[in-house]
């Protein structure tokens, strides 16, 4: 929650976990529950990582995205974007 509003927040930075997220949904009514997480720092460009955009070729910097993110324990603490949807 500190950095909400700070200079690496981007000032859009908000503190949901996914659980939180799920009950929340699951609460209003909302049926078939799903979440995914997507995008590393290696695609987002935070951590420094951007600077290895001018030497790296896209496929490089997908393919550890990829790896990432294919990874259970990994892939919750370093992807950027959380996706959860729902029907009503």
């Amino acid at each position: 929650e500190h950095m909400q509003f700070s200079a690496d927040g981007d000032g859009h930075f908000f503190a949901y976990k996914e659980q939180e997220l799920v009950a929340l949904f699951s609460r209003s009514g909302l049926n078939n529950i799903t979440s995914q997480v997507l995008e590393t720092p290696f695609l987002s460009g935070h951590l420094k990582v951007r600077y290895l955009h001018r030497f790296l070729p896209y496929a490089v910097l997908n393919f550890f995205d990829r790896l990432l993110l294919s990874t259970p324990f990994l892939r919750r603490y370093v992807s950027h974007q959380l996706i959860v949807s729902g029907i009503r």
